[in-house]
Parts: structure tokens; sequence; C-alpha cells
């Protein structure tokens, strides 16, 4: 499988990345701890909390989504992907995040992805997840890039024993992929050997690390 990265694409021309049909989100992209203490990656909340945790560290942070109200399903979204849980306590831990990922903090938990049925979504993790339920079917999933096809329901994936560190979710399109609610171009060239790909006028090298 091809390794998608965020500011690179397998095409000659000038890479254009649109709007996606649900917007994904990214911590390798975007660092997740930043977004969250600016309150603008977790949204639609319902019946959920976000605190930081009690071992937080501002070089790493950690937050944890606990649920309010037992027995009903507390949910939240991360760029229109929409993570839920229902347990029967009260200020159960349903998700944490980190500083460059997000993981269910058990079983149950059940993230949802939008997608018409066929297409094709990529789920980055940090490490290696045996035993997922993708749309019910117990599925390994590898540290990296993971390329799931939805559904007629989208991507329902599904928590049973290991809890995924979920780096990524994108949208596979083409060649490239479609990025978090922006609609820009990137173009790509070599300086000094290295190929060099330059965003809305900033340098990165192919795996995405700013120049």
């Amino acid at each position: 499988m091809k390794k998608i990265f965020l500011f690179a694409a397998a095409v000659a021309t000038a890479l254009t990345v649109n709007a996606a049909s649900f917007a994904g989100f990214s911590a390798i992209d975007n660092h997740l701890g930043l977004q969250i203490m600016n309150n603008d990656l977790i949204q639609d909340q319902t019946n959920v909390t976000v605190d930081q945790a009690s071992s937080f560290d501002a070089t790493n942070p950690k937050y944890e989504i606990k649920l309010v109200e037992g027995g009903v399903e507390g949910t939240f979204t991360m760029g229109g992907v929409t993570f839920a849980y229902t347990n029967s306590t009260a200020g159960t831990v349903a998700f944490k995040t980190y500083g460059t990922y997000i993981q269910p903090n058990g079983k149950d938990r059940e993230i949802r992805i939008p997608a018409a049925s066929g297409e094709k979504v990529t789920i980055n993790l940090i490490e290696n997840c045996a035993g997922v339920l993708v749309n019910g079917v117990s599925t390994d999933l590898v540290a990296g890039d993971n390329e799931l096809t939805a559904g007629s329901d989208g991507i329902i994936l599904k928590t049973v024993s290991t809890k995924p560190k979920i780096a990524a979710i994108l949208p596979v399109v083409g060649q490239g992929i479609k990025d978090i609610n922006v609609v820009e171009k990137a173009t790509k060239r070599f300086e000094n050997g290295q190929m060099v790909i330059i965003k809305n006028g900033v340098k990165y090298n192919v795996i995405g690390v700013q120049l």
C-alpha cells in the first residue's frame, strides 16, 4: 500500500486539495493538544466534557473526554468524524487525546466516518491494533496507513479489546488526499537535490516536515 502524506502527491502536476465530503482530522498536520486548547477541533459535544488529564504536560498535552451522564450516548466530532460511547456510569472516560493522537479508552467505543458506499478512507495509527471491528468485521490494523472502504453507513470502527492510537483520518482521493476544511494548492520542486513541497508559501519535505 502506498503511503499517503499530508503534503505529498505522487503526481507530476500541482496537487489541488479540495474540501472533502467530510473534513477529516489529522494530528500529524495539526498538533492535537494545541487544537484542543484553542477549542477549534473538538466540536458538537453531547453529554461529554473535555478535561485536562491529571498528568497534563504542556509539551505533550493530554485530555480526557468524559461522559456527563450514564446510560446516555456521549458524542463529539473532530473534523466531521463522530466519536461515540454509551456507559452506565457518569464520569467514565470515553476517549483520551495526546499531543499527537486520540485513543478510545476501552472497548465498545465507536468512531463513525461519513463516506459514500465504496469510498475509501485512510486511518493512520501510531501502532498496531488487532481485532478492531470495521463495519462489523474483525480487522487487524497496522501502524501507519490503513485504507478502509465505506459500506452503506459509511465506516463504523468499533473497539473490542485493543485501543487504536489514531493519528489521522483522511479521505483518499486518487494519488493525493483532502485536507482539513481547506481549499488550497501545493506545488513541488527539487532544491539542492531534495524534493520540496510548497504549500501556502511554506516549504515542507516529502513527509510533511516544515523546512
